[in-house]
């Protein structure tokens, strides 16, 4: 019995010991090993939950089969210290014991010899642990994979709502890379559009003028050369002449000023002084304006000197603002001197000829002769009247808009915006005086002194003392003229200049003070160069200044016409004790009607079109031209040099007592200079692949146009209009599209240069219109609010044509496949046709359907085979009733459906 328990407790215990090794087998608990000290302590129940029991564990090293035994004693003794468990019956246990039993047969039986070897002690379970816990994601990981499939998601996502929101959108091309404007000249060109880069750079600098510019645009190209020489001119002065290209999408310039550049008509310059706000040029585009304006913005306000210095100055300007700083010592400023410094750039701004200058005068006894004290420290002086400013403290802005409220002027130079505009018209009113004349800003302007003293002499009404001794200067100035031949210069000497304030304490009077003044015209070589002393540097920078500018000035030649003054020498006669036989002086009074008298500068550059728009001839001498918008005429008249006053003052006689009559038919195009219009010969001379479009005038668009028997596409342009030019491919490409189909034809007009009737007039440029054949009457525009592109254009003219033309272009349209299918499509419905008619005889409204249905076969069958037989596969020049039997069949074919339709 003894050895039967014994047996029994033996045989229990390899069941525990191979119960314990199927566990740790099967079960794969995670364990913690130690070799050196052979102990594993078993893991908790939710780690083994989180394993991995499906993953293969890689394969063990084979042990023997004494080996195999003590691990399995030592995992028999590493789970007693635990409650074992135990199968619930002795079936489960017999069957897990051979179970484990043949696991262990199969494995001893399988192991190579070679490996009967000691190994480390390692447990069968440390290895699926160990790496399911290696291949577990962090949760890093976790978060890059979320991320990067949202990522992923938002990119499919919008590269389909890109898709959507495109599909109708046109392809445009990029823009191309920015090139230099300007090469190897002394202007700085950022033409990347740098334009805070340009800031900083001219923040070195005491002033600077920008020119913004768009690549493209023409006006930009031609003010190149102005500003390259107005850089020569200064190019010894401390001003930066830089320009910009505002244009490009991606410049800081564009992004900057974007929303301020999107109506603004290039180029734009810009003078920045060096603590005030820029000022904005409006004059010309020409080289001598805006050299002079650039001169008078580096110095916006004039210091009086003395009363006689006062005087030269509303002389030389017809409006003049003078402003009493009695505060201004040589180291501090006037509380109003900012104020009228910003007021006087802002009226360059307005005025850039200086019309309305601005002075300055710290000296009590020139106040005193002026009444200027410090509660009303303004004045405004004009050519008959003075105006007081009301406010004791000066405010630039309310001051500017006081002085053009007040301002007013005889006469004045003709400005106009440079674009199409009612401004000419508002000027003109309904009867001016224009005297055309050269304009060169840099000399002193005989012709404009004689029209001012002509002027206010006519339109002194009340006989004002202002206005008469006005009129007495500006005799005597121009009896003094001494700049009588072209190239002659005047020089001027200074010997001793020295820095000084402008104030009581200074005793007044110049900061340089001459021996003597030198009028000559036999040499241009400046008096005082080599000799001279000057107490102060900065005095002497500005005087090495003032002797470049003067050196560049003899570079540009005098243009302004001179005019002589015979029998006037003595301007007593006009308003001294003759005074009574002056009769032009307050005729604008004596009438119901007055002339607007203005100075028209006709130069290169100016206002020549307007010359040629009137129907001017273009002289060097100054011309006299009355136009009447009113009565629609026009008087010119041929002036004489020597004698121009009498010539102007007889012409402004004359008008009054209405001895010259105007005439229209001086604004025909044909006696313009600078017309170039197409002719017929011109157009058939060419090559037929080069694109010619014949232009019409105002004299032969009715013989053009309205008296055609063809429709008529008409294409308003412009030579100023750089949008014309890009469409003119448009209508080029239009216009050989439709080639070769007689009944319609191709034309254009430049409308600046031809005055058509009324309601034939564009508002707009480039315009399109197509007067429809024998509807002339029902002439259409091509709609503004459509792109005129080469599609919508000939949609345009398709839908306006009759519908022979139209025929003629589809079947024009139809290449070599298109003719064999309906070649073939027309012998089909033929052959129909004409079996269904020898089949039976068809009587009443069946059998005259028929028959027209066979006419439109045949004709179509005829047409597209005599086309598709000529070699250059052109249309057939038969006569046009071929055409109008295709239109007319298909006509009566469709009403004869309708009817068949109504009638069921």
């Amino acid at each position: 019995s003894y050895t039967a328990d014994r047996n029994n407790n033996v045989n229990n215990f390899k069941l525990i010991l191979l119960d314990s090794l199927l566990q740790e087998t099967i079960f794969v608990p995670k364990c913690s090993v130690a070799v050196e000290t052979m102990s594993c302590t078993r893991s908790s129940e939710n780690e083994i939950e989180t394993a991995e029991p499906d993953r293969p564990s890689p394969p063990s090293p084979p042990a023997s089969s004494a080996q195999r035994s003590e691990d399995l004693t030592l995992a028999g003794y590493s789970d007693s210290n635990s409650a074992t468990e135990q199968p619930d019956s002795d079936d489960q246990k017999i069957k897990v014991s051979e179970t484990a039993e043949s696991e262990v047969r199969d494995i001893s039986t399988t192991r190579p010899a070679s490996e009967d070897k000691e190994i480390p002690l390692i447990t069968s379970t440390d290895s699926p642990a160990l790496d399911a816990q290696a291949r577990r994601p962090s949760l890093a990981k976790l978060c890059w994979r979320l991320l990067y499939d949202m990522m992923l998601l938002c990119v499919i996502l919008s590269t389909v709502l890109g898709v959507v929101h495109n599909s109708n959108q046109q392809i445009v091309r990029g823009s191309p890379k920015p090139r230099p404007f300007l090469h190897g000249v002394r202007v700085r060109d950022y033409y990347q559009g740098n334009v805070f880069q340009a800031f900083r750079d001219a923040g070195q600098f005491e002033n600077s003028v920008l020119m913004f510019y768009a690549p493209w645009d023409r006006e930009s190209m031609q003010a190149r050369a102005v500003l390259v020489e107005l850089a020569n001119f200064f190019s010894q002065t401390d001003i930066m002449v830089a320009a910009v290209n505002c244009w490009h999408p991606t410049s800081d310039c564009a992004k900057e000023f974007g929303s301020k550049t999107s109506s603004t008509q290039f180029p734009v310059f810009i003078f920045y002084p060096a603590l005030l706000k820029g000022i904005q040029y409006r004059g010309l585009v020409r080289s001598d304006h805006l050299i002079s304006w650039v001169q008078h913005c580096r110095y916006p306000l004039t210091p009086l000197l003395d009363i006689n210095h006062f005087h030269s100055l509303l002389s030389t300007h017809p409006s003049l603002l003078v402003g009493y700083t009695p505060h201004t010592t040589t180291t501090s400023l006037d509380p109003n001197h900012l104020p009228l410094l910003t007021a006087a750039n802002n009226l360059l701004e307005s005025y850039p000829d200086s019309t309305l200058s601005v002075a300055v005068t710290s000296d009590p006894a020139i106040a005193r002769t002026l009444h200027l004290h410090p509660t009303h420290p303004v004045r405004l002086f004009t050519w008959n009247s003075t105006h007081i400013y009301p406010n004791k403290t000066l405010d630039s802005a309310k001051l500017h808009v006081w002085a053009i409220r007040h301002h007013t002027a005889p006469t004045s130079w003709l400005k106009l915006p440079g674009r199409k505009s009612l401004v000419l018209q508002r000027l003109l009113g309904s009867h001016s005086l224009l005297v055309f004349t050269n304009n060169n800003m840099l000399y002193t302007n005989t012709v404009n002194t004689v029209v001012r003293e002509v002027s206010t002499r006519y339109k002194d009404c009340n006989k004002t003392q202002q206005a008469q001794e006005l009129v007495s200067r500006l005799q005597a100035g121009h009896a003094k003229e001494c700049e009588v031949v072209r190239d002659s210069c005047v020089r001027q000497g200074p010997t001793y200049c020295q820095l000084k304030s402008f104030s009581s304490q200074s005793n007044g009077g110049p900061a340089c003070r001459l021996s003597t003044w030198h009028n000559v015209t036999d040499s241009c070589h400046l008096a005082g160069e080599s000799g001279g002393e000057v107490g102060d540097e900065d005095v002497q920078l500005l005087l090495e200044e003032v002797k470049a500018e003067k050196r560049n000035r003899n570079k540009f030649e005098n243009i302004n016409s001179w005019v002589g003054d015979e029998g006037h020498g003595d301007s007593d006669d006009l308003t001294g004790e003759n005074n009574s036989v002056d009769i032009i002086s307050g005729l604008s009074c004596t009438d119901n009607r007055s002339l607007s008298i203005y100075t028209v500068d006709s130069g290169s550059g100016g206002y020549e079109s307007l010359v040629d728009a009137l129907g001017i001839s273009k002289s060097h001498d100054p011309r006299l031209v009355i136009v009447s918008p009113l009565e629609e005429a026009v008087i010119e008249v041929k002036s004489e040099v020597q004698d121009f006053r009498k010539s102007l003052e007889d012409l402004i006689v004359s008008w009054h007592r209405g001895d010259v009559i105007g005439h229209p038919g001086l604004r025909s195009s044909e006696r313009g200079s600078k017309l170039r219009h197409g002719t017929d010969s011109t157009c058939d001379s060419l090559d037929s692949s080069v694109s010619c479009v014949k232009e019409v005038t105002r004299d032969t668009f009715n013989r053009d146009v309205l008296a055609s028997s063809s429709s008529t596409v008409l294409f308003y342009t412009s030579s100023f209009c750089s949008h014309c030019t890009a469409v003119s491919h448009v209508f080029h490409s239009v216009s050989r599209l439709m080639g070769g189909i007689t009944g319609i034809q191709f034309r254009m007009v430049d409308a600046t240069r031809n005055d058509l009737p009324w309601q034939f007039t564009a508002l707009a440029y480039p315009t399109v219109l197509i007067f429809p054949q024998h509807r002339k009457e029902n002439s259409r525009v091509f709609p503004t609010y459509k792109e005129l592109n080469t599609t919508n254009l000939l949609a345009f003219i398709v839908s306006n044509l009759s519908p022979d033309v139209r025929l003629k272009l589809a079947l024009k349209s139809c290449d070599s496949v298109c003719l064999a299918k309906v070649r073939l499509s027309a012998t089909d419905i033929l052959a129909n046709l004409e079996r269904l008619a020898r089949r039976r005889s068809i009587m009443g409204r069946r059998g005259v359907r028929l028959q027209q249905q066979l006419k439109y076969a045949k004709t179509v069958l005829y047409v597209v085979t005599a086309w598709a037989a000529s070699p250059d596969h052109e249309l057939p020049q038969v006569s046009d009733r071929y055409f109008s039997a295709i239109i007319d069949s298909f006509v009566e074919n469709s009403q004869a459906r309708g009817r068949v339709g109504r009638g069921r």
